[in-house]
């Protein structure tokens, strides 16, 4: 049975930017972990400083902007599932039977973006 869960971005305002709707996995020891994972060490800037050069989502230290974070976070989810399981939603997305909705949120310019986890009763 699926564990379905939300995953909502917020930009630098904390206004919702999007929902990530995941139909898979969305427990706290998945999906959880796995938005851990990608946002450690992750950081939030405004501007990309010279001298960067990135081969993949995967191995980016920083995310110019939340909103630059979000389209990171599509594709770093997609890569694992290439068709299904992963949609983009407009921000007030909800009532899919979701268990879980994670919310992440700027924490301010070179530092990691915060992870809350909410369980849906």
């Amino acid at each position: 049975m699926a564990t379905r869960a939300i995953v909502r971005v917020y930009d630098e305002e904390n206004r919702p930017l999007c929902a990530v709707y995941k139909h898979w996995d969305g427990y706290p020891e998945g999906l959880g972990e796995a938005l851990r994972e990608f946002l450690n060490g992750r950081t939030i800037v405004n501007g990309i400083p010279g001298g960067i050069t990135v081969r993949s989502v995967a191995e980016a230290p920083i995310a110019n902007t939340m909103a630059g974070l979000a389209a990171q976070l599509m594709c770093f989810l997609k890569s694992e599932s290439p068709v299904g399981d992963v949609y983009v939603y407009p921000p007030d997305y909800s009532d899919v039977g979701e268990e879980y909705v994670y919310h992440v949120r700027f924490a301010g310019l070179g530092k990691e973006a915060q992870l809350e986890i909410e369980e849906v009763e």
